[in-house]
This record gives C-alpha cells, sequence and structure tokens, in this order.
C-alpha cells in the first residue's frame, strides 16, 4: 500500500492489519514509514507486514526500484 506514512494511510493500515492482511507498505520516506508501521503494529498486533520501503510511486524509477527482490 503506497501513501502508508500519512493520515489516511495509516487507517487504512490498520483496517487491514486488523482484517488479518499482510501488507508491503511504502512512502517517500522509508524511515518515516517503518517508524509509524511499529506504532500501528504495537495497537493492533494481528496481519503482517512484510517490508516498508521508501519510494516515490508516482514517478517511473520509483515503481521500477520495486523489484521482487526488494521483498523477499
Amino acid at each position: 500500500m503506497t501513501g502508508a506514512a500519512g493520515g489516511f494511510g495509516q487507517e487504512l493500515t490498520r483496517d487491514l492489519l486488523r482484517a488479518g492482511s499482510r501488507l508491503i507498505l511504502s512512502d517517500l520516506e522509508e524511515v518515516i514509514v517503518r517508524k509509524r508501521a511499529e506504532v500501528i503494529w504495537r495497537e493492533v498486533a494481528t496481519g503482517d507486514v512484510i517490508p516498508c520501503l521508501g519510494a516515490d510511486l508516482s514517478s517511473r524509477e520509483g515503481c521500477e526500484s520495486l523489484t521482487p527482490n526488494t521483498y523477499t
């Protein structure tokens, strides 16, 4: 899910984790999205966050930076 560090993204992350989802979270700044994911994980403790990635998915280069090896 992109935009995971923002307000809407954080709430959607909570909802999806409560539903038992496995998520790949991304936002522009990896450090920020990791910190926010840690807080959410302590609150929810269900579901699974596979990785947190920093990428600008509005650009072709950002999308291409997410190779399958990035989250294995």
